[in-house]
């Protein structure tokens, strides 16, 4: 099919006089006789397919005895129209050496003086034609007419010799063509919503722009996630059909889908494009994940601050955004792992006297109803939150007056300027990641005594208080336990009852939840299920804990699951539950 006219001219439009590539495509040595009375014809098979022209020239070399015989048109391919490039000029003069038909010529190919080397502009328009060979009906005015046009196919050059007595010999031509710099496609990309909350989802809109010399006739898209846990994203279409609306727009669009355990933060999305070239587009935009909210979360009977969709993950119960675990304190147990030695893998915390240092956690960590996920660690022997404290002078807990806030492993004026390191470390993942700060080998102010203790993290809010060599404490001379923000709730034990090796676990007396455990709604254990008899279902639902080492099936409440809980139960079970409490 033939391009239209109005086509050419917003081709042409685009073109500009910078070219990236230009190619010559020669006859070679042909040696065709140019007769008198006779239309001498030649075609050159050129141009790059589907590539647009932004100038073309014609050379020519021909030998002639009366140039002034000779008209001399191109034909473009498909028989688009001509060029008349020169009818009866040169007078007498003869042949036709390295003549080159070029629209940016200085020179007229009508004022030309044979053998006309050198270029020349082009005769153009139409053409007294007596040739043997039909010309297609349209004459152009120059060559620059081709420009916006397809340089691929057949390229034919007619000579016809109008006069009598004098021939000559066609012995090589060329279409000089010149083809616009490749502009690849371009593309800009949008998110909506450009906010999200976690488990929501949206639309990504990539609009291309196409590229041109050749068109941008097809696209493909990969998509880049600056943090791949922010999300997922769908295919991108331009059909109409969903999350698409309309059709062939050049709108290309994709679902975006923000997954509820989502980290929170700006993010970037990369969608890379490439066109049939193989050009490439790319476009940035960036979209917020808002902090996932938190609650009260309860999880086989005890209560944790974290967000809903861990909650939900674990299998527990969400209390609502921004519920607290109610009645929460601490409690204080002789329970505690043994000493974890990170000398040598901790990192260097504060190094001074009374020196501060504010590092993260690697989890968040929950303390009197707040989540943390970094802390300030002191010389003196203290982990606080929210802010960092270098008091040395240690004072019975709670008070008022900062530190608040904080968790007190063993708050004394120490200086590891004397000797000995603070160091720090996250370990492990899962149930068993913790976050451990020690203070090692680290002599009180003006001794030369040596402390080793640390503290230990859990994502539960479970701490452990572990004590390596230190020295004797009197009860005013250390303090050891937690405190609130406010500094009007705290619990403590005696510096004195603490010595190497002592270990000491503080854990929250969470929110009341309900038990998992359907018993404990009666408090009969004999009717296991709770569905108000005590017969053979009870028995099943028992043995199926039982066999999984459920705290549920601590029927002698020894604290484990063992034989003598079977004993137990069926102690109850026998009786009916005769003497058991609730039955």
């Amino acid at each position: 099919m033939k391009p239209s006219s109005a086509l050419i001219t917003a081709i042409a439009a685009l073109i500009t006089t910078s070219v990236s590539a230009q190619e010559i495509f020669s006859s070679g040595p042909i040696n065709l006789p140019i007769s008198d009375g006779v239309t001498t014809s030649h075609t050159i098979f050129g141009g790059q397919f589907d590539r647009y022209l932004a100038d073309v020239n014609v050379r020519l070399n021909l030998t002639h005895t009366f140039d002034s015989d000779l008209d001399i048109v191109l034909v473009a391919p498909n028989d688009f129209g001509y060029v008349h490039l020169c009818s009866d000029v040169g007078g007498a003069g003869q042949n036709m050496l390295g003549t080159i038909f070029d629209d940016q010529a200085t020179n007229s190919i009508l004022a030309a003086v044979a053998p006309m080397t050198g270029s020349f502009r082009p005769e153009g328009g139409p053409i007294d034609w007596a040739g043997s060979v039909t010309l297609p009906p349209t004459a152009f005015a120059n060559l620059a007419a081709l420009n916006g046009t397809s340089s691929f196919g057949e390229w034919t050059l007619h000579i016809y010799d109008d006069a009598g007595q004098d021939v000559g010999v066609l012995q090589e031509w060329a279409v000089i063509m010149s083809y616009p710099p490749s502009i690849g496609p371009q593309v800009s990309v949008q998110i909506l919503p450009s906010q999200f909350a976690p488990g929501g989802s949206g639309v990504v809109e990539a609009r291309v722009t196409p590229g041109a010399n050749p068109a941008s006739t097809s696209y493909s898209f990969v998509s880049f996630l600056s943090e791949p846990d922010s999300g997922t994203i769908g295919s991108f279409r331009d059909d109409g059909v969903f999350p698409d609306v309309h059709p062939g727009d050049l709108t290309y669009t994709a679902s975006i889908n923000i997954p509820l355990s989502a980290p929170s933060g700006l993010w970037d999305l990369i969608v890379d494009v490439l066109d049939q070239e193989l050009r490439l587009a790319t476009g940035v935009d960036a979209f917020e994940i808002l902090p996932n909210p938190q609650g009260a979360c309860c999880v086989g009977g005890n209560c944790v601050i974290m967000p809903q969709y861990n909650c939900l993950a674990a299998g527990g119960s969400f209390s609502g955004v921004g519920t607290t675990c109610q009645n929460e304190e601490y409690t204080f147990s002789s329970a505690g792992g043994p000493f974890e030695d990170i000398s040598g893998t901790g990192i260097i915390g504060p190094t001074g006297d009374d020196s501060v240092v504010n590092v993260p956690i690697g989890f968040d960590f929950p303390f009197y109803g707040n989540m943390y996920s970094n802390l300030f660690i002191s010389s003196n022997g203290i982990v606080s939150f929210g802010a960092g404290s270098n008091e040395w002078i240690n004072t019975p807990i709670p008070s008022l007056a900062a530190p608040n806030n904080a968790i007190y492993a063993l708050w004394d004026d120490f200086n590891p300027e004397a000797g000995g390191h603070v160091y720090y470390r996250s370990l492990g993942s899962g149930p068993s990641q913790r976050f451990i700060v020690q203070w090692d080998r680290i002599p009180q102010f003006n001794t030369n005594d040596s402390n080793t203790f640390q503290l230990v993290l859990y994502p539960t809010g479970r701490i452990d208080f572990r004590y390596g060599a230190i020295s004797a404490f009197t009860n005013a001379d250390a303090t050891i336990g937690v405190e609130n923000v406010l500094g009007t709730v705290a619990i403590s034990i005696p510096a004195s009852s603490i010595f190497t090796g002592t270990n000491r676990t503080t854990s929250y007396i969470p929110r009341t939840c309900p038990s998992p455990c359907l018993w404990h709604a009666d408090g009969c254990f004999a009717d296991y299920t709770n569905d108000g008899g005590i017969d053979g279902d009870d028995v099943i639902a028992f043995f199926a804990d039982w066999d999984t080492g459920s705290p549920c099936a601590d029927a002698d409440l020894s604290g484990g699951t063992d034989g003598d809980d079977v004993i137990a139960f069926f102690g109850s079970w026998d009786t009916s539950g005769a003497g058991s409490p609730g039955c």
